[in-house]
């Protein structure tokens, strides 16, 4: 499937959101609590916040798009805007997104691929993020990509200290 990357901008603020909010729900509304989801909607995908993340100057949103339709994005960040001070020599994958009619058609392959050239582009040499434990397919799907295993994180989410396995790819 032929796909393209084009930088968010702060005044697709609200488009961001809404393909935040479908892909974040196809993945993880269904196995967390109502009052945990909710809980982290309202700070993630506020349009403040996502405004207020756009205008980080080492923070990089793409939407991917198939022909005119937006079907994901992927937040990218280096230096200081990483969730954690992993490393300087790193680029973070924080979010990676693609709606769930789209999956298993080798746009993940692609989006990584993107991470890696972008990462190239900034001097970096390993990709690094988080996968929640309890998400098998990505999990999966990471070390398929040459990823591995360095540790771990909490990831808060709502009354629930969440564990993320961070995985980390040299190129």
């Amino acid at each position: 499937m032929e796909i393209s990357f084009h930088p968010i901008l702060p005044q697709d603020v609200v488009q961001l959101r809404d393909i935040g909010l479908k892909t974040f729900a196809q993945s993880y509304k269904h196995i967390n609590t109502k009052a945990n989801f909710d809980w982290y909607i309202e700070r993630a995908f506020s349009v403040e916040k996502l405004f207020s993340e756009l205008q980080y100057e080492n923070s990089f949103f793409y939407f991917i798009r198939a022909k005119n339709t937006i079907i994901g994005y992927i937040k990218l960040n280096i230096e200081e805007t990483q969730t954690e001070n992993h490393c300087k020599d790193c680029l973070e994958i924080e979010r990676i997104y693609l709606d769930a009619k789209y999956k298993r058609k080798g746009i993940g392959q692609k989006m990584i691929q993107f991470a890696k050239d972008k990462a190239k582009e900034h001097s970096k040499a390993k990709i690094w993020l988080g996968v929640w434990e309890k998400n098998p397919s990505a999990i999966l799907f990471y070390k398929s990509q040459g990823f591995v295993d360095s540790g771990t994180h909490i990831f808060e989410f709502g009354d629930e200290n969440q564990i993320d396995i961070i995985f980390e790819l040299k190129i």
